[in-house]
């Protein structure tokens, strides 16, 4: 059994969506021989007939677009078409270090398809990390923006390199893949425990750890992911987690796919606390609020605060930059981090995320109503820096755990 078990678990949990106890009850994992998540769920069920017009993938944003189940599938057969070209065989593994572009989901599509495995990396990667990715993981292939093709110099030159955008010397063209055929024929069936996908993890304790997910784990296990986020066919999922982390796979592909909702992607420019006040600065000096004479930068509160806005500021950076120096230093040294190490590390992040956010907070207020206006910079700032504070590494509760350790409770760290 292959599609047939998937779409039946599927539909189980779509029809008990509200009946939590009947849907714990009565779910059954589907036992699965045969499964390629791309051609026999994304192609047979989503992009055929009245879905194939729907909508499966939209951004706004940085490189905005739209596209229908229909089109990934017709241009993830084009993609896999000219990978298989290129070279790409089954079981080989590909790089892929992209944002939130379409070509990110199309090769996602077309690496199943071809049974390849894709190793998801996050474009912040430095050339040292990129390296080890390349040796543990043992890439055969690689895709990435041409403007990180200098991380890749030095890198296994066997490796085939395809750029997005402007190809360097001794890369091949994204856009050249799509020249493929629309068509497309597996080579043979792809076992439902065949590796899919390769995470490495974030490395956070220790040196990051290579984990394997086939074409069941991923898929099936995200029937469930499903079911908690309450994802129904035709809503949109608005998911903010970047690409090459697994948190990203499970909801920005499997989760709202396995149900045939949309995938909504926000692209925004990084969060800039320090823009928020040099904004903030400028509008001080013109603005005259209403019913007085003179600027709001000759107010005495408005004064203070944007000092102890710039304090804040800086000292949270230089407090974060010294951590992450020390911390480089003695990683180098001994090749690992001390509990003290990564304690510090926690309290500076947090306190950063926290303390920007609180200017931030404080700069809006101030501002007037010249803020709340989605044509200024405010807005979208105020809207930037809560985005970043909902994220695990903002929480409080981070510091409680510094908190502990520095006073000696005893604990079992996490996020450390």
């Amino acid at each position: 059994m292959g599609a047939d078990a998937f779409k039946a678990a599927r539909d189980f949990l779509l029809a008990h969506r509200t009946d939590y106890r009947a849907a714990h009850a009565g779910f059954r994992w589907p036992e699965l021989d045969r499964f390629n998540y791309a051609l026999d769920w994304f192609d047979v069920e989503l992009a055929r007939g009245a879905n194939a017009d729907r909508i499966a993938l939209k951004i706004v944003g940085d490189g905005a677009a739209t596209a229908t189940f229909g089109e990934l599938s017709e241009r993830s057969n084009r993609i896999a078409n000219g990978l298989r070209a290129l070279g790409v065989q089954r079981g080989e593994r590909i790089l892929l270090m992209l944002g939130n572009v379409v070509p990110l989901w199309e090769v996602m599509l077309a690496a199943m398809k071809l049974g390849a495995v894709v190793i998801p990396a996050t474009t912040l990667l430095t050339p040292n990390d990129l390296k080890d990715r390349f040796e543990r993981g043992r890439v055969r292939h690689l895709i990435a923006n041409a403007a990180d093709a200098p991380k890749f110099a030095g890198l296994d030159p066997s490796v085939t390199r395809i750029a997005l955008g402007d190809a360097p010397a001794g890369w091949h063209g994204y856009a050249d893949l799509l020249r493929g055929d629309a068509r497309f024929t597996p080579d043979g069936e792809t076992r439902a425990t065949d590796p899919m996908l390769l995470y490495f993890t974030s490395g956070t304790t220790s040196r990051p750890k290579l984990v394997e997910h086939s074409h069941q784990s991923y898929p099936v296990g995200h029937l469930i992911t499903m079911y908690w986020i309450g994802l129904q066919p035709g809503d949109m999922h608005l998911n903010i987690s970047s690409p090459g982390w697994a948190k990203h796979a499970y909801s920005c592909l499997f989760a709202p796919w396995n149900a045939g909702a949309t995938v909504f992607i926000a692209n925004q420019p990084r969060f800039n606390a320090r823009g928020m006040l040099d904004g903030f600065i400028e509008v001080a000096r013109r603005k005259v609020p209403r019913f007085t004479t003179n600027p709001l930068a000759n107010n005495m509160v408005v004064q203070v605060v944007v000092a102890e806005a710039d304090a804040k500021l800086e000292s949270a950076r230089v407090y974060l930059l010294q951590t992450l120096r020390d911390s480089e230093a003695a990683a180098m040294r001994r090749g690992e981090l001390s509990l003290d190490e990564r304690m510090k590390i926690r309290a500076a992040t947090t306190h950063a995320i926290r303390l920007a956010t609180r200017v931030v907070e404080q700069l809006y207020e101030l501002a007037g109503s010249t803020a709340i206006f989605e044509g200024n910079p405010f807005e979208r700032r105020f809207r930037d820096a809560h985005t970043v504070s909902q994220h695990a590494q903002g929480r409080i509760s981070h510091l409680e755990t510094v908190g502990k350790h520095l006073l000696g409770i005893e604990q079992v760290p996490r996020f450390v």
